[in-house]
C-alpha cells in the first residue's frame, strides 16, 4: 500500500488572520451600539412620560385630592401625572460599557410607581418597556453593528 498525501500553499493566510482578529475586536467593541440602546429606550421612556402613559395604554389618573394637592391654591390647570416636580422624569442616567447598557432612574421612590407590585397603595403607573415593546429596535441596532463588524 502505497502512502498518498496532498500538499497546497494558503496565500494570503496571514491577510484572513488579521481580518478575523479585526472582526473579533469589532464584534467585542459595543460600547456604540449599546449606547444607541440606551437611548432608544430612553426616548420610549419619554414619550411614555409626555403622553402619560401612552406607550402602555395610558396612566391611571389623578385622584381629585391629588390634583387640589398640587394646586396648593394656584387656581386650575393640569397635573401632570407622575411630573408634579419633574424629577421622575428628568433624572436618568445613562451607563454604557462594552459590556452593559443601562438606563437607571436617579430617584429611588420610581420602582414604586412603575411596579406591578407596588408597596404602597399607589396605582401602578408603568414607566419602562417590556421586552417585546422595546426589542425589535434594539435587535435592528445589534444586527446593524454586526454587519458592519463583519465588513
Amino acid at each position: 500500500h502505497g502512502a498518498m498525501s496532498i500538499e497546497f500553499k494558503a496565500n494570503g493566510i496571514e491577510a484572513a488572520i488579521r481580518h478575523i482578529e479585526r472582526t473579533k475586536g469589532a464584534l467585542r467593541n459595543r460600547r456604540s451600539v449599546n449606547a444607541k440602546s440606551v437611548a432608544v429606550v430612553d426616548r420610549w421612556v419619554q414619550e411614555n412620560f409626555k403622553t402619560e402613559g401612552g406607550n402602555v395604554g395610558g396612566w391611571a389618573p389623578l385622584k381629585k385630592q391629588t390634583i387640589d394637592r398640587r394646586r396648593k391654591g394656584k387656581g386650575s390647570g393640569s397635573a401632570k401625572i407622575l411630573q408634579d416636580v419633574g424629577w421622575l422624569r428628568s433624572k436618568w442616567r445613562h451607563i454604557v460599557t462594552d459590556d452593559a447598557a443601562i438606563l437607571r432612574s436617579g430617584v429611588g421612590y420610581g420602582i414604586y410607581h412603575d411596579s406591578d407590585k407596588p408597596r404602597s397603595k399607589l396605582p401602578q403607573r408603568r414607566i419602562l418597556p417590556k421586552r417585546d415593546e422595546i426589542w425589535p429596535r434594539i435587535k435592528q441596532l445589534f444586527e446593524e453593528h454586526i454587519r458592519n463588524a463583519l465588513r
